[in-house]
């Protein structure tokens, strides 16, 4: 007989999951829609996501399926991302486009690169798994492009001293340029195509939600508006909001990994207190409907502290249906430490005071709607409870049945894409069709 799987959370990585491991399974979402974070919000012809989620593909059937699911409906972008800092824009990555920056700030930011370069070569010393972020970036970039953008930004958002975190995140997130391209960039040559997503796909009828909902469509057995309470690994059963208790086999979670160590009984095993130890930050969005045109960017990096947001993301350049039509649609972003008070009008007051600042907005009569959005679980933070405690908690889990996956439940910084494979990878090792 096939075993029961049970799957929390209707996101990209549950209904991936779903989706493999067919009529077997049944999934339990607490909302009343799919999609978990990958969700859109329409207002007063203004669509919304939760935050920045781009299709962007490396797996070859991943991208597949996305195309099978979505296929004309997509656009395709070439990446348009930008940095203001010292009073200009330049492209991003900071690092391969100095060009346009103050004259002393390109020969640090050069000249430091070429140094760390030379000592690269020399090094016979610290193994990588001993640096932390901070000596990881000095390490590869030098002196000058780390204190003009590396260090500061990272600060902003992280909201940790950056000697906290470990580095193996930015290995594969942090463009690494060669000496070549940092001297061309710096020269004004212009280099583009570096980083993980210089390509990207969204939505052509504006709102990452359809992806969800399309993939929704492939799973009959979805039952919306129902909470996990708690897990009994020793019984294999599961207790819901509504006083529903089910039997499993497997249990798939994709829920924040602190919040399904919560739910694990009997209390007092190890599982809470891991839970507790494991960081991550919330975010605050400020989404603003514009009248008039806006930059022709995708999205822009701040890294300067006098701007209360470290990012902006121009969503209305993405697919022209965010938007009515004369308008366009932005976000922009903020990190907040746990139980950090956030006072949303003074975000929102700062936040329209920045852009007209910096000119991306000519005046306030131009914003004609504000939208507030918190996340609360928004990044993971690679400290070095996470680097060694992570795979002891996910495979003490696992051997009691419980497969803990996605970007919160894997405790990971995964794109959509590695949503999506997350949930393939645990229907295959539960036996499943992957």
């Amino acid at each position: 007989m096939p075993e029961r799987v049970i799957i929390i959370g209707a996101g990209l990585a549950g209904l991936s999951a779903a989706r493999e491991l067919g009529p077997r399974c049944e999934v339990f979402e607490r909302e009343n829609e799919p999609g978990g974070l990958c969700r859109s919000q329409r207002t007063e012809g203004f669509t919304f996501d939760y935050g920045g989620h781009l299709l962007h593909f490396r797996d070859r059937r991943v991208r597949e399926l996305v195309f099978d699911l979505l296929g004309p409906d997509l656009i395709e972008h070439k990446r348009s991302a930008w940095i203001y800092s010292k009073s200009t824009f330049t492209p991003f990555p900071f690092q391969v486009n100095l060009h346009g920056l103050p004259l002393p700030v390109v020969w640090e930011c050069l000249w430091g690169f070429i140094k760390a370069q030379r000592a690269k070569g020399r090094e016979q010393s610290a193994k990588k798994e001993e640096e932390n972020f901070e000596q990881w970036i000095y390490k590869k970039f030098g002196p000058g492009i780390a204190r003009h953008f590396l260090i500061p930004f990272n600060q902003k958002f992280w909201r940790v001293p950056l000697a906290e975190l470990t580095r193996e995140w930015a290995e594969w997130s942090i463009p690494q340029p060669g000496l070549p391209d940092v001297v061309r960039g710096a020269l004004g040559f212009r280099r583009e195509g570096l980083g993980y997503n210089p390509v990207f796909y969204y939505p052509r009828g504006g709102g990452i939600d359809h992806l969800a909902v399309r993939l929704a469509e492939k799973i009959p057995a979805i039952n919306y508006g129902r909470k996990l309470l708690e897990v009994d690994p020793g019984k294999k059963k599961i207790r819901l909001d509504n006083g529903e208790e089910r039997d499993y086999d497997r249990l798939v979670s994709t829920i924040p990994l602190p919040e399904l160590l919560k739910k694990v009984r009997p209390a007092g095993e190890y599982f809470p207190a891991a839970g507790g130890k494991l960081d991550c930050l919330a975010v605050a969005i400020l989404n603003l409907g514009i009248k008039g045109e806006l930059p022709p960017y995708h999205w822009i990096y701040f890294p300067e502290s006098d701007f209360p947001f470290y990012r902006i993301n121009i969503s209305s350049n993405f697919s022209p249906g965010m938007a009515p039509r004369g308008c366009g649609c932005l976000w922009l972003e903020a990190t907040l430490r746990e139980g950090e008070a956030f006072d949303r009008e003074k975000f929102s007051e700062a936040s329209i005071e920045a852009l007209l600042r910096c000119g991306l907005l000519k005046s306030r009569g131009q914003v004609v709607l504000k939208h507030h959005q918190r996340i609360e679980y928004g990044y993971v933070v690679f400290n070095r409870y996470r680097q060694s405690h992570l795979r002891e908690i996910l495979a003490a889990l696992e051997k009691r049945g419980i497969y803990s996956i996605g970007r919160y439940g894997g405790w990971d910084y995964l794109t959509m894409e590695g949503a999506i494979q997350a949930g393939r990878e645990a229907a295959g090792r539960i036996g499943g069709r992957a």
